[in-house]
């Protein structure tokens, strides 16, 4: 691994060193302590990570099991496919709340 950075509480990037791949990982709950600490490791089974909430991201503070590994081909295209992918999170949410409000609106016939 080269580096890595945090996308969400949920969502890490991956740059692996030697092969020019990019890699998004997703956790199975938030794990906060990616966004502040300074390194992190790897914990796993056998000499491959795979998700599934088996092996998991280890930061001095916490263990994040891994839910879903995604790769692809360059840093861009990683982060495109973040971008598009929060969009339909943000939106999502936002039609949660309308819907959650409308339950509570008193004006509705």
């Amino acid at each position: 691994m080269r580096g890595y950075g945090m996308f969400d509480d949920d969502v890490m990037s991956i740059n692996a060193s030697g092969k020019n791949r990019y890699y998004l990982v997703t956790t199975l709950f938030q794990c906060h302590s990616l966004q502040t600490s300074f390194s992190a490791g790897f914990k796993g089974d056998f000499s491959e990570l795979c998700g599934g909430g088996r092996d998991k991201i280890l930061t001095s503070e916490e263990s994040c099991p891994i839910k879903s590994i995604f790769e692809f081909s360059s840093k861009e295209e990683a982060v495109a496919t973040f971008e598009k992918v929060e969009v339909i999170r943000q939106n999502l949410r936002d039609e949660a709340k309308q819907q959650g409000d409308s339950k509570y609106d008193d004006t509705a016939e």
